[in-house]
Order: C-alpha cells, then structure tokens, then sequence
C-alpha cells in the first residue's frame, strides 16, 4: 500500500513538472540575467563594470533580481562550511555575501533612479542594515529615487525598530512628494513617539518641509518643551532653520535661554542672533564657554557677532588661556580665530598674555592677533621679542602673525627661512608663502618630506 502511494504521488508529480511551462530566463547580450548579477561579486573590476552596463542597459527589468541581492542573508556557520567543503573537495566554494551583494546592487539602483522604485521596501530594510557602507548607500537610492520612495519611507515610519523609523524620518527631508498621510505620520511621530532620536528626526523634517504650515509649526514649538534636551536641541535648530519670526516662536527661543542643559541655551542663543541678531545673547555664550561639547561653537559665534562687549571679549581671553588643541598652527583654537574676528578691541587684553609662561598660551595669543592683520600693527613691538622665544611653535606662530599683520616686511624672514624645514608640511608651506610676498625675486622651495 505505501509503494502504491509513492509511486501514485510520483506520477503526480511528474505530470505536474511537465505541464508547468519553464520559466524562459531573461537574456541580456545573449546571456541570462542572473549570470551578470553573479559577476557582481566578482574581484575582476573590469568584469564588474561590464555587468553594471549590462544591468543599467536593462533598466527597470533588472531591478527584481537587485532586490533578491539585498535580501541574501547569512548562512549559520557559512565560515566553517567552507572551509570544509574546501578541505573535501580541494576546490574554494563561496556563497553570496550578503554585506557585498549590497554593496554592489545598491549603487546600481542608485543609477537607476525612478526606475529602481519597485525596490523602495527592499531598501528601506537596508537603511538600518549592521554595515554603515550599506545603509548610507541605501539612503543615497531612497534619495535618487524621489517621490515614488515617499510612501515606502512613511511606512517605515510604523516600524516596531526605532533606529528604522529614526532612518526614514530622516530621509524623508531630502524627498519630495508628500501627502497628508505621511505629514500627519510625521506630527505623530512627533508628539507620541517614545524614542528621543525619532522624535529629533521627525521634528527636523516637519520643519523642512512645511515651515509655514499653521498646524506644524505648532507643532514644532511644543516640541522646544519636550522632555529631552536632543529634542530640544532639534527644535531650536528647526525654529532657526524655518525661519521662523513670529512673536511666539521668538519668546520660545528666549525662554530656552534658560534651559538646563547648556546644549539647549547655546542652540536658542544662536538662533536668536541669527533671527534678529540680538546681542544680549552674549551672556549666555559667555556661559557656555565653560562646556567642553559647545564651548568651541560658542567661541566661534562670538566671533561672527564681533561683539564689542569688554565681558565677552574678557571670557574668551580667559577661555583661550584654557583651550588646548594639537598643532596650532595648522588648526588654531577657536578662542584665537574669534579674537581675530573680534579685531582691535581685543588686542589690549591680548597683549598682556604674550608673556604667559606657557607656550600653548603665548602662541594661541600670537595667532590671534595674527588673524586680525592690519588691524594689529599696534602689537608689532610686543610681538618681536617672541621671534626668539625659546619655544619653537612660538617662534614660527610670531613669524607667521608678522607676515600677516605686515605683509612684505622682513623683521621675521629669518624664522621663516628656518620654518622651511619644519616637520609640519603646512607650516612649510605657509612660511613660503610669506617668503614670497616678502621676497618675490627668490624662487622659494619647502623642504621635502
């Protein structure tokens, strides 16, 4: 009875197989599709370029079996199978990569642009994929896409993977496209989102896309109360991005001012300087000075204000004496280059700290007064005995301040013809630029390496 049903359900089956009309594979230059996406993998990088013509060529038909490459996972223990298997048969086998196939489909989806968006899903899952190569290069095909991406992006705004809704709210700000379902997900996300990160993304891409939309920008200014300071932070930069003006959103940003994370009060200062260009905000900058992560941003803010305020001037004197950064010359601190800005009302405090007993101090006060140029002839006398400062960065900072305070005067050539052979290539390359203008007869060469 049983060899009766085997051979029962074997006729079945063989009647079957027969009557199901094989599949024709689709040809591409005379040969199947699937073997120019096997030479995807390949190491031959001519090879490669070969098969990325023939599938771009094809267009919107290559496009079903990309989308089979970004979804090829692992195998359990793939590593130890094939080594195995070479151990058995004497002959290397490989099963698809699943990091590199991506790599490979990805930016050819990206070349195919609107016509890759029957692979929308399919890249959207990749957005969060462990490789950052692959999800920054699946948000390159989600961008290169368009409008028709929108819909797959607003579904994975339902996502239960907040780092996936994070990524899609993200992305949706460089689309076009929208509906008012996806806007009205965007709000959600917003406001009930239980995810810090999603509700930063979503609130940047709100702002974006309708700053003067009634309803989001309500949204928008709740979102400066939320809980997080990130979110905050999202949204004073979102305020500030907008544009927005309005009497409500302003007292908003001022009310920040006061917030207790030091991210937040230096984000709402800066937008207010931005949106009206209020310099009472001087006081809270002088503030965060004092904060490792924004202390930086703060210093370089007070430059672009020029603020004349002896208090801020005064604050970054004493922030430049405690700013230590590597190489200077070739990345000053942000103390200096906002003294340079700041110009001349900052050079009677400078000066004094020309003497500093430490080295890191008198040169970040040199490069100060030599990003003021012309401005600062007035420190020329108490710059000149540093040209024989027993520090050497000293020396070459004074060299260079020189050359730029008094471009063509030769009181520091004698430094800069040493600073030729410095160790650091920038610093050889400025001081024979300064050699130069000093001297343009001479045909002035940096050492080399």
């Amino acid at each position: 009875m049983k060899l009766r049903l085997i051979i029962f359900f074997g006729i079945i089956a063989g009647i079957t197989l027969l009557l199901v009309p094989k599949r024709t594979p689709t040809l591409v230059n005379n040969r199947p599709l699937s073997g120019w996406i096997q030479d995807l993998s390949l190491e031959d990088y001519q090879q490669r370029t070969t098969a990325r013509t023939a599938l771009l060529g094809l267009g919107e038909g290559a496009v079903p079996d990309l989308i089979k490459q970004l979804q090829i996972q692992p195998w359990p223990a793939q590593e130890n199978l094939e080594k195995v298997a070479v151990r058995f048969t004497r002959r290397t086998i490989r099963w698809p990569r699943p990091t590199l196939a991506r790599q490979r489909a990805l930016p050819i989806l990206a070349e195919l642009g609107p016509k890759a968006s029957g692979a929308v899903p399919a890249v959207v899952e990749n957005l969060v994929y462990p490789d950052s190569n692959v999800s920054l290069e699946a948000e390159r095909v989600l961008r290169r896409v368009g409008p028709s991406a929108v819909q797959g992006l607003a579904h994975g705004l339902r996502s239960p993977n907040p780092h996936l809704r994070t990524a899609c709210a993200r992305v949706l700000k460089d689309c076009t496209g929208f509906d008012p379902t996806t806007l009205a997900l965007l709000r959600e996300r917003v406001q009930v989102d239980s995810v810090p990160e999603v509700r930063a993304a979503a609130i940047r891409t709100v702002a974006w896309l309708k700053p003067d939309d009634r309803e989001l920008r309500a949204v928008l200014l709740k979102a400066l109360q939320d809980s997080n300071p990130e979110v905050r932070i999202a949204a004073v930069q979102s305020v500030e991005d907008s544009n927005l003006r309005s009497p409500e959103g302003l007292d908003q940003l001022r009310h920040c001012l006061a917030d207790s994370f030091v991210g937040v009060r230096f984000q709402a200062a800066q937008a207010l300087w931005h949106l009206t260009r209020d310099q009472t905000v001087t006081s809270v900058l002088i503030d965060c000075l004092h904060d490792r992560k924004v202390g930086w941003q703060a210093a370089y803010l007070m430059g672009a204000m020029k603020t004349q305020d002896w208090d801020a001037i005064n604050a970054l004197i004493q922030a430049l004496q405690r700013e230590r950064v590597d190489r200077p010359l070739r990345s000053p601190p942000s103390t200096s280059f906002a003294l340079g800005q700041i110009g001349r009302a900052a050079i009677v405090g400078l000066i004094p700290i020309l003497e500093n007993p430490d080295p890191k101090v008198r040169t970040a006060s040199v490069l100060a007064l030599g990003f003021m140029r012309g401005q600062a002839k007035e420190s020329i006398p108490a710059l000149l005995p540093l040209l024989k400062d027993r520090n050497t960065e000293v020396r070459q900072a004074t060299a260079l301040a020189l050359a730029a305070i008094e471009p063509g005067g030769n009181r520091a050539m004698a430094v800069l013809i040493e600073m030729l052979h410095a160790e650091d290539i920038y610093v050889r390359m400025d001081a024979a630029d300064a050699l130069r203008k000093i001297d343009p007869a001479t045909n002035w060469q940096i050492a080399s390496e």
